[in-house]
């Protein structure tokens, strides 16, 4: 076909593509561009085996493109590097395992409506809800909808349906058959165990069809939000309740001290089709905070039941980093039969340093067979941590943590230096 076509043919096709083109300085002119630039350092030193140093490296660009009034295109690209050096302590041997050069973490494109109180994307999106990811560099994300309709006076309701959602838990379901020799009979059980692993910071896929439904409510003294979700052929469902409350604007009360109050409640069943004997697991998570001047101390307690299931689709959720702000061992909404008590306080030395102290002491069960999904033992974790803000775009991190746990030569120390460019 290309060698019936005259030279004359081929330059007007030529001509045509760049008649239609838009120059560059119109194409880009209302293009909001925003992201973040990341470089992580890690050292961990544990108590029996190789010390090991990683290298993250996180890049995120992010490209509204307006289109007409009400409608935008959003194109969200990001990288990563992670390479990680284990040092042998017996023979000074060092390998270098995970990719050297950058991987792409995500690619999202998606459309977004807005009119009015309702707002829509659709196309490849970010998933942003309590038990997914709403990290900067790893968001959960997968291909569907998302609407939100703000019903005005702070309430907004929203409807969702994704599929092939990516950085997210897996699921290991384990089916063991047994002969039960008092009734004669065959009996068939699950065991199904969320699975996460610490260093795939592009996550797992779940390739399972998603359904959301949320209320949302927010005033300056209460925010409150309820929802729930369907994973076909995973959970039955998952119904997520959270508040936060300020009593002292809630008593209208003007003071320097302020005094806030937060409870997450969440209740989930496996399908069927996973466990068809499955019972339903419950967490709960409550913390109280007291501000004055610089200084903020927060308490809390949080506790999983002694089911199996999944709660949270990401250690990276809203619901997992409400609890503990201890640096590794924060999240509980997945074990079984944990209690977690924990506290942190923080004090603003000036406007651009900050120091916080956490702690954590999770009690996890006695029995091997009932023990939680992570941790092998008991565990109290400690970290101390500096924030530096350099300017409003750049900031400094630092973090030292060590965590404590009851089993023998299990204990590890990690040390973290960051630093972090948004624009």
């Amino acid at each position: 076909m290309l060698k019936k076509l005259s030279l004359a043919a081929l330059v007007a096709m030529g001509s045509m593509s760049f008649v239609s083109a838009t120059p560059l300085t119109e194409a880009i002119k209302n293009v909001d561009l925003s992201g973040m630039l990341r470089i992580r350092f890690y050292h961990e030193n544990p108590e029996t085996g190789n010390d090991s140093t990683k290298w993250r490296t996180n890049a995120v660009f992010i490209f509204k493109v307006p289109v007409s009034e009400n409608i935008n295109f959003v194109f969200r690209n990001s990288t990563q590097t992670l390479l990680k050096n284990t040092e042998s302590n017996d023979n000074n041997i060092v390998k270098t395992v995970d990719q050297v050069d950058s991987t792409m973490v995500n690619n999202l494109l998606f459309m977004n409506y807005h009119q009015d109180g309702l707002n829509v994307i659709a196309g490849k999106i970010p998933v942003a809800t309590p038990i997914t990811s709403v990290d900067s560099a790893t968001p959960t994300h997968g291909a569907g909808a998302i609407a939100t309709y703000n019903l005005g006076n702070g309430f907004t309701v929203a409807g969702a349906f994704v599929t092939a959602m990516k950085n997210v838990a897996g699921l290991k379901v384990e089916k063991a058959v047994d002969y039960d020799s008092a009734n004669d009979k065959i009996v068939t059980t699950y065991k199904a165990t969320p699975v996460f692993d610490n260093y795939n910071y592009g996550g797992n896929v779940l390739n399972n069809d998603t359904y959301v439904l949320a209320g949302i409510y927010g005033s300056d003294a209460i925010k409150a939000q309820a929802w729930y979700f369907h994973v076909e052929n995973l959970l039955k469902y998952d119904v997520i309740a959270r508040a936060d409350l300020d009593l002292f604007k809630l008593a209208n009360l003007q003071n320097d001290f302020d005094l806030q109050f937060h409870v997450d409640y969440a209740a989930s069943k496996l399908d069927d089709a996973v466990d068809p004997s499955a019972s339903t697991k419950n967490f709960w998570n409550i913390n109280v905070k007291g501000k004055i001047a610089s200084a903020a101390l927060r308490v809390g307690y949080a506790n999983s039941s002694d089911d199996d299931g999944a709660i949270d689709l990401s250690v990276d959720s809203p619901l997992a980093t409400s609890q503990a702000k201890v640096a590794n061992y924060y999240d509980i909404a997945n074990e079984r039969d944990a209690d977690m008590i924990y506290a942190d306080a923080s004090y603003n030395f000036t406007t651009a340093i900050k120091g916080t102290l956490a702690y954590a002491h999770i009690n996890t069960s006695d029995d091997p067979v009932e023990r939680s999904n992570v941790l092998s033992s008991d565990l109290d974790e400690y970290t101390v941590k500096v924030d530096y803000a350099y300017n409003k775009k750049l900031s400094f991190q630092a973090y030292y943590d060590y965590a404590d746990f009851s089993k023998k030569d299990s204990d590890n120390s990690e040390i973290r230096l960051q630093a972090l460019y948004k624009f």
